[in-house]
């Protein structure tokens, strides 16, 4: 396995930080799709659930990772959603 530097490993302890934070309040253990979670993203369903549609038509995969939807390519992370009370990110991974 190859040396990562401590900036590497830095910024993705902060996205998977950053991913649980803005997941935090829809992490259930029952919820095991993607949609699922989103559906609880209030108010932003519709909006996510466009975003998704949108993300998925680009050909990336989709997986749930820190209690999240999380988007890769060739088993990199590329981008994830959230939704909070007054906004909903789109966190793109640097070099992904």
């Amino acid at each position: 396995m190859g040396r990562r530097s401590i900036t590497s490993v830095s910024k993705e302890a902060s996205l998977k930080r950053y991913i649980c934070l803005a997941n935090k309040a829809h992490m259930r253990s029952s919820k095991t799709s993607v949609a699922d979670i989103i559906s609880e993203m209030k108010p932003w369903v519709d909006e996510l659930m466009l975003l998704r549609e949108i993300i998925l038509s680009s050909g990336l995969n989709e997986e749930i990772k820190w209690g999240g939807p999380i988007y890769t390519l060739d088993g990199k992370n590329v981008l994830a959603i959230g939704g909070f009370r007054n906004l909903f990110p789109l966190s793109f991974r640097e070099k992904a």
